[in-house]
């Protein structure tokens, strides 16, 4: 574990930049940057650096800069907190890309209206670098100067679009292929930004030479700038260095925080009256915590606290994965998920979490009574928690944990998924952070980043790609709604007991319409289709699953199996019928052969 009590809360930098206008008549170079003050802010989001060359050098090109450089950083920090900074910045790029693309199209223009565009986020202990043109990214590190961007030009040819040789740039298309790249960062490093007006007078020799020695980020830019000039630069040269002052703890901050100084209640009983809370009764004793019904007194309504395990309560991880859970579902808030209740007025004296209550039972209890559902009750079970998947997948958050015990059937016929305790955030860093791993690769040893955890979720519901080490993504959900589907169906599992499985074999399922003759072959193709062991071979989004339950009679049944196969009791009633025919046939032509 990392010693948090000698980091900073929050990404420490320092910020250098500057342009020169070289001998053109103007700058179509476009630079900017966002610290935020705010240090929640900073940590959900981070620091973004832009930077962008107007092709051409004419004002459509300056324009066009402009445009891509304050779209982004003014959109970014809007987009949702659970997506990954990856999906952000590409998305706010792709809608600055046909911004400009548009924009050129209705003025008119004869010239191109286009431009390179690099942006740089620092959030936490990682970067992320989306790049398409002929701007530069560098990375300065420990005295070695790497180059982390590729130029999106024809080699050796000095005619193109807007003279620059681009084959690649924001506004030349309805769409823009970018180039993105994630990585760590360490503490030390320096990042620079570049338009071509620098890279094309001074070389990676030149700048390692005018960072080694600078005393600010700002004093390299300075250098950098000056020698362009010497040199007799005559485009508008633009640069930007950020340097790495001090990183936050990896984990997560803000959430470690939060419940950092609360202490966990050894005991809790019905009576007690919490922050506001009357205790009322025990509901459930799970893997994350202990869920209590209780009454608001303030309010007068029913909710329900969940508190930490008692013996958990010195380990980080732990109080983070715990408050993780409440931070996820707050994302969500769909009508299919559970919902977290938020009441920033109310001081809290111990560590808890505060969700609203439901009425009815979870689907575990109802097939533990009930053996399986009707075939009608499963397709509407699973029609809804697609519903809820497509919230959650849209979020970029990964449930993990679907089974029974985690789907809840409401009193009035709806679904709410629960406990999002090892659920997935693409925007978040893995629980623990990140661990250096080792990798041989044809005898080398091999240094990379990986995430310290195990593969999260219930044995009979993961897919087998989690059991290979694999990460998983929004197919492994859909096989543990496959399961869970073929189990309210059926009262029984595809693969049998996995957990009884030293080493989990995912044999050929068995067809549900063995165990439930009523099962048609349309909606077995469905369930099997949902537990394919290949993920390739999966529903690869909950909106296609969701389609086939809601239009059966518009799906390719499976193969029709031998009547045998699909049940005993289906075999020797059908036998029974066709003897029974065959008896009825000679009786009547007995009669006919006597009446004759």
């Amino acid at each position: 574990m990392v010693d948090a009590t000698h980091k900073t809360a929050v990404l420490q930098v320092e910020i250098g930049q500057g342009s020169v206008i070289g001998r053109r008549e103007r700058n179509e170079d476009f630079y900017g940057c966002i610290l935020p003050q705010d240090a929640t802010l900073r940590k959900r989001k981070g620091i973004l650096l832009a930077i962008a060359d107007g092709l051409g050098g004419h004002e459509e090109g300056m324009r066009a800069s402009q445009i891509a450089v304050k779209m982004v950083l003014e959109d970014y920090y809007g987009t949702p907190e659970s997506w990954s900074t990856k999906r952000s910045l590409a998305q706010v790029i792709q809608a600055a890309n046909r911004w400009i693309h548009e924009d050129g199209k209705r003025t008119g223009a004869v010239r191109p209206m286009a431009t390179t565009l690099s942006v740089l986020c620092l959030r936490g202990v990682r970067y992320t670098l989306a790049h398409v043109g002929d701007s530069r990214a560098y990375l300065y590190r420990q005295g070695k100067l790497q180059q982390l961007t590729a130029d999106h030009c024809w080699h050796g040819s000095p005619t193109s679009i807007g003279g620059h040789g681009l084959t690649r740039a924001i506004g030349m298309e309805p769409e823009v292929r970018l180039d993105i790249q994630e990585g760590g960062i360490q503490e030390g490093d320096l990042f620079l930004l570049c338009t071509d007006g620098v890279s094309r007078v001074l070389d990676s020799g030149d700048l390692d030479r005018f960072l080694d020695g600078a005393e600010s980020p700002q004093q390299a830019c300075d250098r950098i700038l000056r020698a362009v000039g010497d040199r007799g630069g005559e485009d508008n040269a633009t640069i930007q260095a950020i340097t790495v002052r001090e990183l936050p703890d990896p984990l997560l901050e803000e959430l470690r925080a939060e419940g950092k100084d609360l202490p966990v209640l050894v005991s809790v009983k019905p009576g007690m009256i919490i922050d506001g809370y009357r205790i009322m009764a025990r509901i459930h004793k799970g893997g994350m915590g202990t869920l209590y019904r209780a009454l608001d007194l303030e309010t007068g309504k029913e909710v329900v606290l969940k508190f930490p395990h008692p013996l958990n309560a010195d380990d980080p991880v732990y109080r983070e994965r715990f408050l993780r859970e409440a931070w996820a579902a707050k994302q969500v808030r769909s009508p299919w998920s559970v919902m977290v209740l938020d009441r920033p007025d109310r001081q809290r004296t111990a560590l808890y979490t505060v969700w609203e209550y439901l009425e009815g039972k979870s689907l575990r209890a109802y097939l533990q009574s009930e053996k399986r559902m009707t075939v009608l009750e499963a397709i509407d079970m699973a029609r809804q928690v697609c519903h809820g998947l497509i919230h959650l997948h849209r979020k970029e958050i990964r449930h993990r944990d679907l089974k029974p015990d985690n789907l809840f059937l409401l009193e009035d016929g709806g679904v709410k998924i629960l406990d999002f305790g090892v659920a997935r955030v693409e925007g978040l860093p893995p629980v623990g952070g990140w661990l250096k791993l080792h990798r041989e690769v044809e005898g080398e040893r091999t240094e990379f980043e990986g995430e310290a955890r195990a593969a999260p979720g219930t044995t009979n519901y993961m897919a087998p790609e989690l059991f290979q080490g694999e990460r998983g993504d929004a197919r492994s959900d859909l096989f543990a709604l496959g399961v869970t589907l073929y189990e309210a169906l059926t009262g029984r599992l595809p693969y049998g007991d996995l957990f009884q499985q030293a080493r989990p074999a995912f044999k050929e399922p068995v067809p549900p319409s063995r165990h439930n003759p009523g099962i048609g072959p349309e909606l077995e193709a469905v369930v099997l289709k949902a537990v394919a062991r290949d993920p390739a071979k999966r529903y690869q989004e909950a909106s296609a699953l969701l389609y086939d339950l809601e239009h059966l009679d518009r799906v390719s049944p499976a193969q029709a199996e031998p009547l045998l196969g699909r049940g005993p009791a289906v075999y020797w009633r059908a036998a029974f019928i066709f003897m029974s025919a065959v008896a009825a046939l000679l009786a009547a032509l007995l009669f006919l052969g006597r009446g004759s």
